[in-house]
């Protein structure tokens, strides 16, 4: 409502930030060019009820993607995506148990430390801290940081810092943009729960000087009867693909800037906004 038609929401509106239709549209595999980099990111859990949620995730220049209904969409050109292929739950305890079984997960699956994202609020920077320490310079995301200046879209009129309130608002406003534009996709092996009701269960709504912030947790936790921890932990590793390479995916033509190691390739244009058919 918002977006389409420039105004705020009455009263009552579902003010959810992703829907059903994007998700539904996001299931599937892209068929990457060579061998994509991998990505991981956790979400550190901080209460004792919370769960510590890593994503695997799988990086690169792609020809095309296959929806799990079958259907296959090819790209006139090559294009930077970003595909989950796994989530599952790391051990809790203090700092070092949570950290040493986060970087074995991580070691086990080829992800180097620039390419790891992690919570780093609260009791989660003392995680970060110590990963940095013995592994390597992860990036720690603090939700309550501000919005950076860093589009989400290429031809986006506004920054994210002139949009939303903190950074963990962008964090899911950029999920929802990649998932909605055909740049990010969820593997079908993915458990769709509790990731699912995370994304769909997560609303917006008006902050300070009328920017856009996502729900407060406790209000989330109010109606979910949990945390959105898988869901924070796909936000956490989109932010640290935008953040290492500052790609910003583009709908009419303008190729965003590549990782170095691809920067031989030139990414395609979403033509549309319904890239793939509604009938999925």
């Amino acid at each position: 409502y918002t977006f389409g038609r420039g105004a705020h929401p009455p009263t009552g509106v579902n003010a959810a930030i992703i829907t059903q239709f994007i998700l539904s549209r996001a299931r599937g595999e892209f068929e990457f060019i060579g061998r994509p980099d991998n990505y991981g990111a956790l979400d550190t859990a901080v209460d004792g009820r919370d769960a510590a949620a890593f994503t695997k995730v799988r990086a690169g220049m792609a020809r095309a993607f296959k929806h799990q209904s079958g259907q296959i969409i090819v790209f006139h050109q090559p294009r930077y995506c970003a595909q989950i292929d796994q989530q599952f739950e790391v051990k809790k305890g203090d700092t070092k148990i949570v950290g040493d079984d986060t970087i074995k997960n991580a070691k086990g699956a080829n992800i180097p430390p620039p390419n790891f994202g992690l919570d780093a609020t609260g009791n989660g920077s003392a995680v970060w801290a110590y990963m940095c320490s013995i592994w390597g310079e992860v990036l720690g995301v603090e939700f309550f940081d501000p919005s950076t200046n860093i589009k989400i879209l290429a031809e986006d009129k506004a920054t994210p810092e002139e949009l939303y309130q903190r950074l963990n608002t962008e964090l899911w406003y950029a999920l929802k943009y990649w998932l909605e534009f055909g740049f990010c996709a969820i593997a079908p092996g993915v458990r769709k729960e509790p990731l699912e009701s995370e994304l769909l269960g997560r609303r917006y709504e008006l902050g300070e000087g009328k920017l856009l912030r996502v729900e407060d947790k406790k209000e989330f936790k109010k109606r979910l009867g949990h945390s959105p921890d898988f869901a924070d932990s796909a936000t956490v590793f989109l932010h640290t693909i935008r953040m290492r390479n500052k790609l910003k995916p583009s709908l009419r033509g303008d190729a965003p800037p590549l990782p170095k190691k691809q920067s031989n390739q030139r990414p395609s244009v979403v033509e549309s906004i319904d890239w793939l058919k509604e009938s999925v």
